[in-house]
């Protein structure tokens, strides 16, 4: 189960960062004091590039789905590592409940490697978080005391969004942390990038901590993070479109593997202390 676990914190860096708009799409300035809730975004669906050093390894991709009273985001994502003459892949697929202001109901995770399995099934009731881990044989429930309101990993890179973007501004909030098991205070502050356009036109950048562990994204103005950017783990994302994604797949199958990794979880240790840390 630890190993499933490592896997899964990798994909905390991917998932993390809510994916939307392509970038050929109408841009739609964020209001200062936010869309405040989830049918008033611009961006449903998107793909990422995942690249660790110079080569890609991966991507995600997501998709917003309304219901009547409730919204579900779904994740996949697909990263593969190099390791000696032999490839690892990592499957995530993730489906997250919430709330129009992305209070979270209940989620869903599969993460499949060498044809083994993990699900991890949690849902909020009244002041409990329950979460449930199946990994083989063994099987695993945790009652959490939820004080206030929880949010899901999904949740981190859109706040900026639903609750608006000021030099300066800060949030903080609670959210679960699959890898750890256990419920965490996440802070962030917002910064107008200053002089010139960052990043792929962004104008916003955003600094999360979770503990020790801290991530810097870049926002065009919409509030889309449009870069995730790492440091000591040289893992970043990047905005693409669908065609790229499915030419990556390609790319792997004719047999094009990424740089081998001593450590297929090098990159992912320090995201499960929460989030990668991140420099910028």
């Amino acid at each position: 189960m630890r190993l499933f676990l490592a896997a899964l914190s990798l994909f905390v860096l991917t998932a993390c960062p809510f994916r939307s708009l392509r970038e050929g799409d109408a841009p739609t300035q964020l209001p200062p004091e936010g869309y405040q809730s989830l049918d008033r975004f611009p961006f449903r669906e998107a793909w990422y590039g995942i690249y660790f050093d110079d080569d890609k390894i991966g991507y995600s991709h997501f998709k917003i789905k309304q219901g009547k009273n409730s919204f579900v985001i779904a994740f996949d994502s697909v990263v593969r590592l190099g390791i000696g003459a032999q490839t690892k892949e990592i499957d995530l697929k993730e489906s997250v409940n919430v709330k129009p202001d992305l209070t979270l109901l209940s989620f869903d995770s599969l993460v499949i490697m060498d044809k083994k399995q993990m699900q991890m099934r949690g849902v909020v009731k009244e002041s409990r978080l329950e979460v449930e881990i199946v990994v083989g044989g063994e099987n695993m429930k945790r009652d959490y005391e939820v004080s206030t309101t929880v949010y899901h990993s999904s949740a981190v890179s859109l706040m900026p969004a639903l609750r608006g973007i000021r030099d300066g501004q800060m949030y903080s909030f609670l959210t679960f942390n699959a890898q750890k098991q256990q419920l965490e205070k996440v802070e962030q502050t917002i910064s107008r990038v200053t002089g010139a356009p960052g990043p792929k036109k962004s104008v916003w950048k955003v600094r999360t901590v979770c503990g020790d562990s801290v991530l810097h994204s870049w926002l065009n103005e919409q509030g889309l993070p449009i870069i995730d950017k790492g440091a000591k783990e040289p893992i970043i994302t990047f905005l693409e479109d669908e065609t790229s994604a499915k030419n990556f797949l390609k790319r792997k199958k004719q047999g094009a593997l990424p740089r081998n990794i001593t450590n297929p979880f090098a990159c992912a240790e320090p995201v499960a202390r929460g989030f990668a840390d991140m420099g910028g």
